[in-house]
């Protein structure tokens, strides 16, 4: 099957980036826009032959089946163990820390004062959602 829509014809399902599943309207291919795409009973947008929103756009939009679009996650700062931060759930309260690592998008410390060095237990390393470098 091919990724663009010359063969495409009105009725034709199609899925955009933008709006999800919709249905081909109509086809002009003396226009620079020959795809027009309905989404549900609200909206339609036109795309090239190519599946593109704008002639001028790198890159394709408008696809025969839905694809995947999964954003990378922000890679977390690299911080020394024991750097100092100020760490919260609730921004109104703050809290000094020394910090122990990233996981899953949480900042981890030491709890109760303690260190790399000075704690004892995998109790003495908390999780927090907030967190800025103590300066």
């Amino acid at each position: 099957m091919t990724t663009t829509f010359e063969t495409a014809k009105v009725g034709d399902k199609v899925w955009g980036v933008e709006n999800g599943w919709g249905e081909i309207q109509s086809i002009n291919v003396s226009d620079n826009y020959p795809i027009r795409v309905i989404w549900g009973n609200y909206s339609n947008t036109t795309y090239t032959l190519e599946g593109k929103r704008a002639i001028a756009h790198n890159h394709q939009s408008l696809f025969w089946d839905e694809i995947e679009i999964k954003a990378p996650t922000k890679p977390m700062p690299s911080l020394e163990v024991d750097t100092k931060v100020l760490v919260w759930n609730d921004p109104k309260r703050k809290h000094n820390r020394h910090f122990s690592h990233f996981s899953d998008g949480l900042i981890y410390t030491f709890e109760g004062g303690c260190t790399s060095f000075t704690a004892m237990h995998e109790d003495d390393i908390i999780s927090w959602k907030g967190w800025e470098v103590f300066e």
